[in-house]
């Protein structure tokens, strides 16, 4: 029997990835495969080799947070946000490191048990420095610590240096801070982006999102989901108030469900509509094959419908706007559009007592 322990006594490390590619797809789902796929180049290799099928990649942009979702069929999903350094409450709790196409990326997991309570639902948070785009500002204070040369151990560095945010009352940074992260988060979203796609072969499946959490919703949507086709779309309410409901513009909703493509599953997630949505009368009858109401028709003969209840819908003037529609069923409907009333009647005619 081979030995599995070392000259020491304490057992090898299991080697993972020498598994059959059979037995590592079953294994897989039940670990942290993005972590996994960011550990090494080694990692990355086997996992883009195994071809993973892949639920979703979608990106939020949430309530002034951006990030992304991302899930393989039959495993758990990873949630991972991008916060500014001066939003940081307490920069020191990033203490993971991951690096993609050179940048750096200073994390805070969901596997920290020291930051578990106060990861805010996310999974995974990094940080990023706005302030790069400021010109001749310098945010953060570089202090070189000199080691004491009688207590100093072989090998030790003379010095090392802290870097201490001015915006942050003195509050120091995660130890693996480097001065190259990204500047924004768009730039953090397009290094992932690029990384799932060289990775697991998928690109973004999806967006999830409120219009005020982008600059420009109109060029975000016509960009990413009419001219790049998408699986998902799902469009969110903002609050106005922290105790508000979630509130969308019925513009804002008839404008997204016009230009929406056919090929794309739409969500729209509020509690309150503001606004009244405006009614294309034109682009509702073009959608039917409709002719002049039949203005000879005797009500009396059919069931009650609204209709029956304005006594005046037959007055051209009044209601203009009415059409009659033959069904293929032989029933005939009318519809009649009064300023925001919508009405769609069908004529069931009475049946006669014996």
């Amino acid at each position: 029997m081979q030995n599995c322990q070392r000259g020491n006594g304490r057992p090898k490390p299991f080697r993972l990835l020498d598994l059959p590619p059979k037995i590592l797809l079953r294994i897989i789902p039940l670990i942290d495969i993005f972590e996994l796929a960011l550990a090494t180049r080694k990692t990355r290799r086997v996992l883009k080799s195994l071809k993973i099928p892949v639920d979703h990649f979608i990106i939020q942009h949430l309530e002034g947070k951006h990030g992304f979702s991302f899930g393989i069929e039959g495993g758990t999903a990873v949630s991972w946000y991008f916060v500014d350094v001066p939003q940081v409450k307490d920069p020191k709790d990033f203490m993971s490191f991951f690096s993609i196409e050179g940048i750096d990326f200073p994390t805070r997991t969901k596997n920290q048990k020291e930051c578990f309570d106060h990861c805010n639902g996310y999974d995974n948070v990094s940080i990023y420095n706005s302030s790069k785009h400021k010109s001749g500002y310098r945010p953060f204070r570089e202090t070189f610590n000199v080691a004491d040369i009688t207590k100093r151990s072989k090998g030790q560095q003379y010095h090392n240096v802290r870097y201490t945010p001015i915006t942050m009352s003195g509050a120091a940074l995660p130890k693996c801070w480097t001065p190259n992260v990204p500047d924004d988060y768009q730039t953090c979203l397009d290094c992932f982006i690029r990384f799932v796609e060289v990775v697991f072969k998928c690109g973004v499946t999806g967006y999830h999102m409120d219009i005020k959490s982008v600059p420009n919703f109109g060029k975000f949507f016509t960009k990413n989901v009419i001219k790049n086709s998408c699986r998902t779309f799902e469009l969110s309410g903002v609050r106005p108030q922290e105790d508000s409901p979630l509130t969308m513009e019925a513009y804002d909703i008839d404008w997204v469900l016009t230009n929406t493509p056919i090929n794309t599953k739409l969500t729209i997630n509020c509690d309150r509509i503001a606004g009244n949505f405006k009614l294309e009368v034109k682009t509702l009858f073009d959608a039917f094959k409709t002719e002049k109401c039949d203005m000879k028709r005797r009500m009396d003969n059919y069931e009650p419908t609204p209709l029956h209840i304005l006594s005046d819908w037959y007055d051209g003037t009044v209601y203009p706007n009415a059409r009659d529609i033959h069904r293929r069923d032989g029933m005939t409907a009318t519809i009649v559009v009064h300023n925001e009333c919508f009405i769609f009647v069908v004529w069931h005619k009475k049946s006669h007592k014996h």
